[in-house]
This record gives structure tokens, sequence and C-alpha cells, in this order.
């Protein structure tokens, strides 16, 4: 199970050592298309303990684009040194 994301945690975070992407995009051509309908179960037994409640989705989609050169991607970014 994962760590929970603190504002102190978010404070000390650090770059990565690999380097960046920057995506410079217009997502009017991004279109999500659902094979089948979104299912949301709520699950009450396993968070009950810790009086939570968890939800499990699930969604089959594809995502089709329709003209890629709309698409910027800038690799290799890495932050500025101090």
């Amino acid at each position: 199970m994962g760590t929970k994301l603190t504002i102190r945690a978010v404070e000390l975070a650090q770059p990565a050592e690999k380097p960046y992407e920057i995506r410079d995009t217009d997502i009017s051509g991004l279109y999500f298309l659902m094979r089948e309908a979104l299912s949301i179960q709520l699950l009450r037994e396993a968070y009950a303990k810790t009086d939570e409640i968890g939800f499990l989705c699930h969604v089959r989609a594809d995502v089709v684009i329709n003209y890629p050169q709309q698409f910027t991607v800038i690799t290799g970014v890495r932050p500025a040194a101090d």
C-alpha cells in the first residue's frame, strides 16, 4: 500500500533523476469512446474497521486521436540547477 500524500511530503519533494516530458496539446482532437458502461461498486466491508468507504470502478474505453500532428511532446527537459 502506498504512502499518504501530505503537505509536508509535497514541500520536501525533489525532482526525479530522469528527464521530464512537456506536452503542449490542443485536446479537441482527442476522443474517448466508451465500449461499455462505467461500473461503480461500493466497497463497505473492506473499510468497515476504519469507518471509511471505498469504490471499485471499471470501464472499457478506446482513445482516438484525429490528427496526431496537433500533439507536441518535448522530451529531455531537466529542472534548472540551483
